[in-house]
């Protein structure tokens, strides 16, 4: 007969086995996915980051322009490039890599509060 602490655990292991491994491997298929675009991205390149202005980096990022600047003014998006003094640009590869963070910490918070 299984004791009360072996049923918590096979109980705890189906669980994990149905609830989380598909979101892990979906999540590990997107991570595959997305380094091995950035990596086509800097060999079309030829090593070079690509910059973007502002409208640019908004647009993948999924806000505003405005709300793109409150983002980097707020030190909680990547520093720009600036070129002159007026003329700023960020890095794509900078851009993308703030992406995939906010996506992990999202994960991580869905992970925790579950």
């Amino acid at each position: 007969m299984a004791t009360l602490e072996e049923l918590i655990a096979k109980e705890t292991a189906m669980k994990i086995k149905t609830e989380l491994m598909p979101e892990i491997k979906e999540e590990i298929i997107h991570l595959i996915t997305k380094n091995l675009e950035k990596a086509v991205n800097q060999l079309k390149s030829n090593g070079m980051p690509t910059l973007l202005n502002a409208n640019q980096a908004a647009h993948m990022v999924g806000v505003a322009r405005g709300t793109w600047y409150d983002l980097v003014n707020n030190g909680n998006a990547p520093q720009p490039v600036p070129l002159s003094e007026t003329l700023k640009r960020w890095r794509r590869d900078e851009v993308e890599d703030y992406i995939e963070k906010r996506s992990q910490a999202r994960i991580t918070e869905n992970a925790v509060s579950s």
